[in-house]
């Protein structure tokens, strides 16, 4: 009936809502938890990896456009080369610090991700994704098992941030 479908309407636009508030709710804190850490030390080698993997990709696009780097750069991205490796460093460095905020409050609270929990996160994620992946393998395959990971690890942390938030009212 018109009344059961305005019904059914309205249950999803409210579960979507509240889906999407939950989920920016997740962002925000996510975002203050890595903003408001300091680190007193900066693992030189996580740092060149971050940069090396964040340079490959501008590479690659540059390869696949049939450019050299520095034309790549400047006809796509209105960059130079010396924009791009201060671009590429602030984004390492920020990796590095959401990496090491993250391992942090894992080894504290004692959070595991066996590769079952990570499986079952990717196919989680991959059907949420509106038919973008068709399983959680393609999910993987795509992030790579080390961003899923991590991903995972982080709605673990996230967990316990809004349990302890909870708990706390």
């Amino acid at each position: 009936t018109v009344a059961e479908l305005k019904a059914e309407v309205s249950r999803r636009l409210t579960n979507e809502k509240t889906a999407e508030a939950e989920k920016k709710l997740i962002t925000d804190l996510r975002k203050e938890l890595i903003g408001k850490s300091t680190l007193l030390r900066t693992p030189y080698s996580l740092y060149r990896d971050y940069y090396e993997d964040r340079m490959y990709l501008y590479e690659k696009l540059a390869e696949a456009a049939a450019m050299s780097l520095e034309d790549y750069l400047e006809k796509c991205t209105d960059m130079t080369y010396e924009e791009l490796e201060k671009a590429v460093g602030d984004a390492a460095s920020a990796d590095v610090k959401e990496t090491l905020v993250l391992y942090s409050v894992v080894k504290k609270e004692n959070i595991s991700a066996t590769k079952t929990e990570i499986s079952e996160f990717a196919d989680k994620m991959a059907s949420e994704s509106e038919g973008i992946f068709e399983n959680g393998e393609e999910y993987l395959s795509y992030y790579g098992a080390n961003a899923v990971k991590d991903e995972y690890l982080w709605s673990k942390v996230m967990e316990i941030v809004l349990s302890s938030a909870k708990a706390a009212e």
